[in-house]
């Protein structure tokens, strides 16, 4: 077993065997990333809105509390690439809020929502 390194882009590809032993033809080709994989390693400060964070998961947007900002900055010298990572939970926590704003419970209403508003059009 190899150690993945970090900021590594990884590719892999996959063919499956039937009950027979056919095999199909080679997956396309996909990728993942790993970043900093040992948070003793993080050297970077926490980019925040200034306010509190609650101690319980569920209380984190009782308010509407939507701890989104922009923060401008300048860069000196042409950015030749960028990174963002975000956690599962981040995601998992502004999709929470988006579907009780919009009073849906998953991700198949929220399209019916959009569709219905007209924010998307559905597939032909």
């Amino acid at each position: 077993m190899c150690t993945l390194k970090y900021f590594t882009r990884y590719y892999w590809r996959v063919k499956v065997y039937n009950q027979n032993n056919e095999a199909s033809s080679w997956s396309d080709n996909n990728w993942f990333e790993t970043a900093m994989l040992a948070t003793s390693e993080w050297k970077g400060y926490w980019i925040s809105d200034g306010s509190k964070n609650s101690l319980k998961d569920e209380d984190y947007y009782k308010e509407e509390r939507m701890p989104l900002f922009r923060k401008e900055f300048v860069a000196n010298k042409k950015v030749l690439s960028a990174r963002l990572y975000i956690s599962e939970a981040t995601v998992r926590h502004h999709l929470t809020a988006i579907f009780a704003k919009l009073d849906v419970s998953d991700r198949f209403e929220l399209a019916i929502y959009a569709y219905q508003h007209g924010l998307a059009k559905p597939p032909a």
